[in-house]
């Protein structure tokens, strides 16, 4: 594969809560990326990136944006909008290229409209709404400035076509690419799970879509594996 592979700080979560220091640990596999994930907006009120590290994302061809997705209902509310303001001074200070919201906790989508920056909203895994390719479309269709971060660990539980059925709508800004089923607590890496079915689906991501790895990181001895997961991907 040829296509610019990026690392979720999600990887290391489970051994710091700060930003700064998850972008270091990061930078050691020089990936094409890094996704600053924030599950809980605390997390965003509370971060003050360094300028070390601004350089640093910026000299990335593909830095993104997680958007929190606990204890927030995005719609017209303070909460939210403070959410947005600091994720878009963020999207500019780092140089960032997308957002991606998980459309469950989006009661309305109006709110969006008032910021520029590239938003994509997330297929759900079976165990939650929006995990539907129809739900998904609907949203897309009715919000047309909308992209999509097709997830294939969600994609996998939901439907066996739902990869496909996402990947032909034209609309995919990224790939968040790591293993998943129910009986896992967390994501994990592509490589530890590479059936001839799971290869298939990688091969078929387009070029210039951008991969974003999502495998967390259970110990830390694990943390280096993700070397191995992007060798994996290189060699497809």
């Amino acid at each position: 594969m040829k296509n610019l592979i990026s690392i979720s700080t999600g990887l290391v979560y489970k051994f710091t809560d700060k930003r700064n220091e998850m972008i270091r640990m990061l930078r050691e596999f020089s990936p094409d990326g890094i996704e600053l994930s924030f599950a809980d907006s605390t997390y965003l009120f509370d971060f003050k990136i360094s300028e070390e590290n601004v350089d640093y994302l910026r000299s990335l061809p593909y830095t993104t944006i997680h958007a929190p997705w606990i204890d927030i209902r995005y719609a017209n509310n303070d909460k939210s909008k403070k959410v947005l303001d600091l994720i878009e001074k963020l999207y500019r200070k780092t140089g960032a290229k997308n957002v991606t919201i998980e459309p469950r906790e989006i009661d309305d989508y109006s709110i969006l409209g008032s910021y520029d920056f590239q938003i994509s909203i997330e297929n759900a895994d079976i165990r939650k709404p929006f995990c539907a390719a129809e739900e998904l479309l609907s949203i897309l269709n009715k919000n047309p400035k909308l992209k999509l971060t097709l997830d294939i660990a969600h994609s996998m539980t939901a439907n066996p076509d739902l990869f496909d059925q996402l990947l032909s709508t034209g609309k995919i800004s990224q790939i968040h690419a790591a293993y998943f089923d129910i009986s896992l607590s967390d994501h994990f890496f592509f490589h530890k799970y590479a059936t001839p079915e799971l290869i298939a689906q990688i091969k078929k991501i387009p070029e210039n879509i951008p991969l974003v790895l999502e495998a967390v990181a259970g110990k830390r001895e694990e943390i280096s594996s993700v070397r191995d997961e992007i060798k994996f991907l290189r060699s497809l």
